[in-house]
């Protein structure tokens, strides 16, 4: 006769029959669980457990290698788990009041006479407002040695709504301004998933002494603007990477192509896409793979290189090779980094130039005019010093 089976025989063989099942779920749950960026709270197919598996199979191989990318969901994030939405709702009218306290002071301001003049006061291709001969000058035009046809656009638009009212001008920078610092807070909870380092980031951003220029100057309106296109399409490119669909890919390569056409200098995005896929968005796909991906991107940014350095050396803003040597030219390069680094920490001696020393030094020499304009804001600055040296265009 068959020994009748103890309590431990039948906790024992209950373990084993659950086993399996206990062990897909456990399973289950290693490979959602997975650390993966986002302020939505993005859940990871491709951690650690996920990227073991892969190995032990074809077909999970080649999905992980199919697209390397993450989907979205409620789990952690790369900066702990997301506070409550609420904590960020009452944070957002905290940086609005912020800019608001710091810029309304500009909607009293006037035009200044540099480069004011150049892009919108003395232009009657702005200052007449939009019109169709208007927005495709603005697409065809290399005035001011630029081409930014979404800027020019802008400046209409200001005209067509609020005539040549400074104050007005001055107010819609103010309102770029605070929307970028709103999206900014956006998406790095959304990249780190913590709502009051973000917040501290976005705070920074919108109070910043280095902030001022681009907002209280009315010709610095392209750098606000790029500001935008710069932080959406850095948004749609985060959800292209955690959930890949066309319209986020789309969107992102629309949002970048605006940028492009506000201010140039956005074509070093598509390689800061790439350092935030290494963090905090952690894609496990091979750097070479999303290097190609982003082709378009790359294509649009050479495309608008070429643009702007025809443009600018037509426009005499191109200095000759014999007068600044390529060498000096990437020590300055180099020198100016470490200098705008420092303003980030120490935000002292501010101007909206600063000339190469030896542009300095040959002004000095030529005995430049040091009060070329009797209501000069800046009349002891270096831009005015050397101001006789450079094209007419850029005075």
């Amino acid at each position: 006769m068959p020994a009748r089976p103890t309590k431990k025989t039948k906790r024992a063989t209950s373990g084993a029959r659950s086993g399996p099942s206990a062990s897909a779920r456990v399973g289950a749950r290693s490979e959602s669980g997975a650390s993966a960026p986002g302020g939505a709270g993005a859940r990871s197919e491709t951690g650690p457990s996920a990227r073991s598996t892969a190995r032990s199979g074809p077909s999970a191989g080649a999905s992980s290698t199919r697209a390397g990318r993450t989907r979205s969901g409620p789990s952690t994030v790369a900066g702990g788990p997301a506070s409550s939405p609420l904590t960020a709702w009452l944070l957002a009218p905290v940086l609005l009041v912020a800019v608001l306290a710091i810029y309304w002071q500009t909607t009293s301001f006037e035009f200044v006479n540099l480069d004011d003049g150049l892009y919108l006061v003395d232009n009657p291709r702005v200052n007449k407002g939009l019109s169709a001969e208007n927005v495709r000058w603005a697409f065809t035009t290399g005035h001011a040695a630029n081409w930014h046809p979404v800027t020019w656009l802008s400046h209409q638009a200001d005209v067509a709504l609020f005539g040549m009212n400074a104050g007005a001008h001055h107010a819609v920078s103010m309102v770029w301004h605070a929307l970028n610092a709103l999206l900014l807070f956006a998406l790095m909870r959304a990249l780190t998933g913590s709502t009051w380092k973000s917040f501290f980031v976005a705070a920074f951003f919108a109070v910043h002494p280095t902030r001022v220029e681009s907002v209280a100057w009315v010709a610095e309106r392209k750098d606000v603007l790029s500001t935008f296109f710069w932080l959406s399409s850095t948004w749609a490119w985060m959800k292209w990477v955690r959930r890949p669909a066309l319209k986020w890919f789309l969107a992102a390569l629309v949002l970048f192509a605006f940028g492009l056409m506000s201010k140039p200098m956005l074509v070093t995005v598509p390689f800061t896409w790439l350092l935030l896929e290494h963090w905090p968005l952690a894609r496990p796909a091979p750097l070479r793979e999303r290097v190609i991906e982003k082709w378009p991107f790359f294509s649009l940014a050479i495309a608008s290189s070429l643009i702007t350095f025809i443009v600018q050396r037509e426009g005499g803003a191109v200095g000759s090779a014999a007068l600044l040597p390529i060498g000096d030219r990437i020590t300055r390069a180099l020198v100016s980094y470490v200098r705008y680094l420092g303003q980030l920490v120490w935000p002292v001696d501010l101007a909206p130039f600063y000339p190469h020393p030896m542009e300095t030094a040959m002004a000095a020499a030529a005995g430049a005019d040091r009060h070329r304009c009797a209501h000069d804001p800046y009349p002891d600055s270096a831009a005015r010093r050397t101001a006789k040296l450079l094209p007419p265009d850029r005075r």
